[in-house]
């Protein structure tokens, strides 16, 4: 999905926390654009603050933590 609502410069990468865990709900929630990927260890770490829909958060929890 194209990121049409924000314009971000084209190297941007979020450097506060409030950036990381609106950039990862971004991606989770539209998916990502040009080849992004989210890091597992990032994503952990902002897990707990995430605002996503249940099924979506139980999902993601299980693709993080579950073997």
């Amino acid at each position: 999905m194209f990121n049409w609502d924000y314009n971000l410069p084209k190297n941007w990468k979020p450097n506060t926390d409030e950036e990381w865990i609106w950039y990862i709900e971004r991606i989770v929630n539209y998916g990502a654009t040009k080849g992004e990927k989210l890091d597992k260890n990032i994503v952990k770490k902002y897990f707990p603050q995430l605002r996503l829909e249940k099924e979506r958060k139980e999902y993601l929890k299980f693709l993080l933590y579950e073997k």
